[in-house]
């Protein structure tokens, strides 16, 4: 981003960018697909601009939003990453689109670029898949797929497919799997996550749910998977203990 964009969003917006995040995006520390989800901290001035106004219009954070916030990215559910422009220098704090709170991720910007710099820049692949190289074995000699691992924001995951599109990518049914200091977990696309009861059951588990629900990708296991593998629900807030846990 340029100084000349900078200031538009400056003047379009009523309100003065914080100097680190001047600074960091006019050395934007994050090189061209290092990143899956760029929607975090977009080098974009007509996006940012659009959606800050799109937040005061809609108010779609309710009274947690002040007049001198200015949201500098998302998430793919929505929260906002908000800076306070009326502070010198802003801790970095997290809007939630679907609940009224608002929490504070990091003390600083540096603090959360940093972060995600260690989480997808230096990211290593190859490193990563090797937890899933057995399970994902299995998966294909029974005539299923398993995508590469995926850095997920302090965390990574595969996702087991039940079909493969002749142009490339998965369809079918479909779900992730990550291996975590605790064990493994499995979740839906339906937003529900499980910790498998025996951790060496990971494999037959996949299969056997992939074989089951070959047609669709379904929004939860269903219940005869759940008994027979003791699939134990888990919280979002234990989840993020899980990860935190790594």
């Amino acid at each position: 981003m340029t100084e000349a964009e900078l200031a538009q969003i400056e003047t379009d917006l009523s309100l003065r960018l914080p100097v680190d995040y001047r600074n960091i995006m006019l050395h934007y520390p994050f090189p061209p697909l290092s990143w899956p989800d760029e929607a975090e901290m977009p080098d974009a001035m007509l996006h940012l601009i659009e959606s800050n106004r799109d937040i005061r219009k809609e108010q779609y954070y309710g009274s947690h939003w002040k007049d001198q916030f200015f949201a500098f990215g998302f998430t793919s559910a929505g929260d906002a990453f908000v800076l306070d422009t009326a502070l010198p220098s802003s801790p970095v704090f997290r809007l939630d689109r679907h609940e009224p709170e608002i929490t504070k991720e990091t003390e600083t910007l540096a603090e959360w670029v940093n972060l995600r710099i260690e989480w997808y820049v230096n990211f290593d692949p190859e490193k990563a898949q090797q937890k899933y190289n057995s399970l994902t074995k299995s998966i294909e000699e029974a005539g299923f797929f398993a995508s590469k691992v995926n850095p997920m924001g302090g965390w990574d995951r595969i996702c087991p497919a039940s079909k493969e599109r002749p142009g490339g990518g998965y369809t079918g049914n479909s779900f992730w799997v990550t291996k975590l200091s605790a064990g493994w977990y499995l979740g839906t696309w339906g937003g529900f996550v499980y910790r498998i009861q025996n951790q060496d059951d990971i494999a037959r588990c996949c299969v056997s749910w992939l074989q089951r629900a070959a047609n669709g990708t379904r929004s939860d296991f269903d219940d005869t998977i759940k008994k027979e593998f003791g699939l134990a629900a888990v919280t979002g807030d234990d989840f993020d203990a899980a990860i935190k846990a790594i």
